[in-house]
């Protein structure tokens, strides 16, 4: 078996600890050519890592000609070694950017078609006789008229039937998951389990809160359970209408399974609780809108939080949560502790937006240009078949990527050259917090325009081909 030590605690990932010690060895002289190596199975169990790590090292050894591999015999040492440092890929640092300012295929809103006028006479209208309580900011979680409209929307469009008592309004996402940990998990033991692929600022934000975190693996059907949970409190952060960044929805068989496990983890007295995190499920385009999981709770474990800076435009910052009637109180009670960060002053506004109707001839209106995007998209990636795969999205405002197994190495090496062509792109490994990784881009459909769009896929397959054959010349 090889001497390879696989650092756990590391900050290096595990398939580029395999990849250097192996090259060490190659060049030491402990591993001599054509000398075959142990089965990735074997390398798996005996240095305890993922399969996957070890694949991804022994691909990128085989890429880069240092390992060959024979068909139905194995991987071997290869007889003529090239000079290791010169099949590396190009790293970024040794790029000079011809563009300073890169474009971004963002998933944001498309600001440039958002109702200016509409929402200034909306602006004039909650200001010309504003209601004192908003002057004085009494409304610690929220002004009523916004909680109302926010209950219709939710039980006209989302199917989640809730009463304003239940809401408090928050600066976004990332201010409602730290009012919730405060409420649920602030002083006491508490694990919180993070879906295998998630929102980067979300596992930075419990390391930050300084909160042990578990994988809850990801297969066809959503969110797997959890094998193992903590004696003390315990937290999971869902997106079961449509996974982030994956786009799965969660089957109707797991979600009946995740509502039982709370069900019986609340008859034990085992604390665990849910998030429900609903980012971007206003957006459609074919079949039924999921109905919320916490519309269907009966334990009370439930959390809902929205943004509507997804829907609107980013610069709002206003969000909400829902929660359980019997918790509410202790949710409000976090976020005077906390301090507010939502303002009161544009609150008004968005009721008013909200109650005039706006609002859902602006959903409408989104829900069509998106799709009109997503087709254009989906038209414009047909070139990129030989070097990656992607499912025709249902919904949502981004699109998977994923480059093919061959060439998984590449993806740090193209976003480069991507960049120095001019466009920023979203790695899709960098939103897994596992070693079970699979590679790629996010390619945001919502924002960018649709010459933008073409320019952006044809800059992903130029970058793709000059990587390869790159790659393929230095070895």
């Amino acid at each position: 078996m090889l001497s390879v030590v696989i650092d756990q605690a590391a900050q290096t990932p595990k398939y580029q600890q395999l990849q250097n010690q192996i090259e060490s060895l190659i060049q030491d002289g402990r591993l001599t050519s054509e000398q075959k190596l142990p089965s990735s199975r074997e390398l798996a169990e005996v240095l305890n890592i993922s399969r996957t790590s070890v694949l991804k090292a022994l691909d990128n050894l085989i890429a880069e000609g240092v390992l060959i591999s024979q068909p139905k015999r194995g991987v071997f040492v290869a007889k003529h070694q090239p000079t290791l440092s010169a099949c590396k890929v190009e790293s970024a640092s040794a790029i000079q950017p011809a563009i300073s300012a890169n474009v971004v295929l963002d998933s944001g809103a498309d600001t440039r078609v958002f109702p200016h006028k509409v929402w200034s006479k909306c602006m004039r209208r909650a200001w010309i006789k504003p209601e004192q309580g908003v002057m004085e900011g009494v409304y610690s979680d929220g002004i009523p008229a916004l909680k109302d409209q926010i209950c219709r929307y939710l039980m006209q469009l989302r199917g989640l039937h809730c009463q304003a008592s239940q809401i408090t309004i928050t600066a976004g996402n990332r201010d409602a998951l730290s009012i919730l940990h405060h409420a649920l998990l602030s002083d006491c033991v508490h694990q919180v389990f993070l879906e295998q692929t998630s929102y980067p600022q979300i596992p930075s934000l419990m390391q930050f809160l300084q909160s042990p975190t578990s994988i809850l693996k990801l297969d066809g059907q959503g969110a797997v359970l959890p094998e193992q949970i903590h004696k003390g409190r315990n937290l999971a952060i869902l997106t079961p209408c449509r996974q982030y960044p994956t786009g799965i929805s969660m089957s109707s068989e797991r979600r009946q399974a995740w509502l039982g496990f709370l069900s019986k983890c609340k008859k034990e007295g085992q604390p665990f609780w849910c998030i429900e995190d609903d980012y971007d499920n206003e957006f459609v385009y074919q079949g039924r809108v999921n109905v919320p999981l916490m519309q269907q709770d009966t334990s009370s474990s439930l959390f809902f939080v929205g943004s509507f800076s997804k829907v609107m435009f980013r610069g709002l910052r206003l969000g909400f949560i829902v929660a359980p009637k019997n918790l509410s109180e202790q949710v409000k009670a976090s976020q005077k502790v906390l301090g507010l960060s939502c303002s009161s002053a544009v609150q008004p506004v968005l009721a008013e937006f909200m109650e005039s109707g706006a609002f859902t001839s602006h959903l409408r209106k989104m829900r069509r240009h998106y799709l009109s995007k997503r087709n254009a998209l989906l038209s414009l990636l047909k070139p990129l078949a030989p070097f990656y795969r992607w499912e025709s999205v249902f919904g949502g405002m981004h699109l998977c990527l994923r480059l093919k197994r061959r060439y998984w190495y590449l993806e740090s090496a193209i976003a480069a050259e991507a960049k120095y062509q001019g466009f920023s792109l979203t790695t899709l490994s960098s939103h897994y917090i596992s070693d079970d990784k699979q590679y790629g881009f996010l390619v945001g459909f919502s924002q960018p325009d649709v010459s933008t769009l073409e320019q952006g896929i044809a800059c992903i397959l130029a970058a793709t081909r000059i990587c390869i054959e790159r790659n393929s010349r230095s070895c």
